[in-house]
């Protein structure tokens, strides 16, 4: 240990506190405990012998001495986390941060043709709420996040990668199955899964059906498309969802058609602003744009 007591796991988790905000964020973007955050952030103000946080009902508040010294150490892990990268793709792993849905989806045909044009490459998937992946590339712990936007960080750098429509999962049995698209007003008293209430695209969903006049009828909700899609293959009701990830829930028996309102789903994928970005990791990116367009074009 350094004679002053700081360590790079002190500077990481200052560096993460920092980023997103709080203790229990910055656990999980460190994959450690929070009552490790919070000795480490004691540690280190006892090891400078100044406050960094105040502690105001619960939450952490930054003093004037954390903001100076967050550049200083900013500039000492990047530098550090150059080093330990620099030309290391066939020792580490290309590391991504993503939600489920975009796990099963986009990234199997991606990684499959990046181990084609890098055989010795190997990759690490790490799932993540959207929030989450933000952080992960923000503090570095990521080198690509897939997010769907709008985000605004100001560590990280967005590629947007495709708008995908939203279309309508419908048992093949189902009377709006024999349509070639599902209007509102076909939704009026059809049993339906839902997904992501108080998100954006379930806000403008029930806006919609309340403006054709329609109470929905939602007998299930859940956020994860492919739990949705396990519930419509069941015959329990219809689901609406992103055509991107949709895209790989269809089976035999489900039916996908288009739906008459848009409700576009915006994705991308997002680097850190902090550092190059390597050419292995712009390849990755135009894969996933080709690819993601590829894949909604099937199913719009």
């Amino acid at each position: 240990m350094p004679e002053t007591g700081i360590e790079l796991r002190h500077l990481r988790a200052f560096r993460a506190v920092m980023t997103v905000g709080s203790t229990l964020h910055a656990a999980k973007v460190l994959s450690v405990s929070q009552p490790s955050v919070s000795r480490l952030i004691s540690e280190l103000e006892t090891a400078r012998a100044e406050v960094l946080f105040e502690r105001r009902q619960g939450r952490l508040y930054p003093t004037d001495s954390a903001r100076q010294l967050i550049e200083e150490v900013s500039r000492a892990l990047e530098g550090v986390e150059a080093v330990a990268s620099a030309d290391r793709w066939g020792q580490r792993p290309l590391k991504i941060a993503t939600p489920h849905g975009l796990a099963t989806s986009l990234l199997p045909p991606v990684l499959r043709a990046m181990q084609e044009r890098y055989p010795r490459l190997k990759f690490s998937v790490d799932l993540f709420t959207y929030h989450e992946a933000v952080n992960a590339v923000a503090m570095r712990r990521a080198d690509i996040g897939l997010i769907k936007t709008p985000v605004d960080h100001p560590a990280i750098a967005l590629e947007e990668l495709v708008t995908a429509p939203t279309v309508a999962l419908i048992p093949q049995d189902h009377p709006l199955a024999r349509l070639d698209m599902v209007r509102v007003r076909d939704l009026r008293g059809v049993p339906l899964v839902l997904l992501g209430r108080h998100r954006p695209f379930r806000v403008q969903l029930d806006e919609a059906m309340e403006k054709a006049g329609i109470v929905p009828n939602v007998v299930l909700e859940t956020h994860a498309v492919d739990v949705a899609r396990s519930f419509v293959e069941a015959g329990i009701g219809i689901t609406l969802a992103n055509a991107l990830i949709a895209s790989r829930e269809v089976r035999p028996n489900i039916a996908v058609r288009s739906f008459e309102i848009s409700l576009p789903h915006t994705f991308a994928a997002i680097t850190s602003r902090n550092a190059p970005t390597p050419s292995i990791v712009t390849t990755a990116l135009e894969l996933m744009k080709i690819t993601s367009r590829k894949l909604v074009e099937a199913r719009s």
